[in-house]
């Protein structure tokens, strides 16, 4: 008996053991897809900001127009700081829409400037960076477009409405 109590034992810390194993790997795929899951909600946010605040604007300018007032003068936002003005209305590279459908997950930052050109705004936290492009594109009015990268490879993409 005491033979069969000791397989049993040995089975048993085989199983935890490979159970252990495995452990980190689930651990390691449930934090990359939940990375995933932060990254896209993080963008869907910023666009929706972006919206908000462009109807803001278009809200207040056409207020003042009713009551003959000039318009209202907003602040830039915080990705908008330091944006030169040249990039919002001279012609750029990230104005085609078919240099949007070039960029692709895993691309470097250096592989997305080449094809959409210089970004107008960059922010990083850790090992994130976001990759913005807003402007005014000639038919189309204020658009905007980002790239989300990851240990500098591109994760994620919000091509501009054009």
């Amino acid at each position: 008996m005491s033979s069969q109590h000791a397989q049993a034992r040995a089975l048993a810390a085989i199983l935890a053991a490979a159970t252990m194993a495995f452990l980190p790997v689930t651990s390691s795929a449930d934090d990359a897809a939940r990375i995933s899951r932060l990254e896209s909600d993080l963008q869907q946010l910023r666009a929706r900001i972006d919206e908000q605040e462009r109807r803001i604007e278009r809200l207040e300018n056409e207020l003042g127009r009713r009551s003959n007032q000039p318009p209202v003068a907003r602040p830039p936002t915080r990705e908008e700081e330091g944006v030169a003005s040249v990039a919002s209305t001279a012609p750029q590279p990230w104005h085609s829409p078919t240099a949007w459908d070039r960029i692709a997950r895993g691309m470097t930052q250096a592989q997305v400037a080449e094809i959409l050109g210089p970004p107008t705004q960059v922010e990083s936290v850790d090992a994130y960076k976001t990759l913005f492009y807003r402007g005014s594109v000639a038919g189309k009015g204020p658009v905007s477009g980002l790239v989300n990268l990851r240990d500098d490879k591109v994760v994620a993409v919000k091509k501009p409405d054009f």
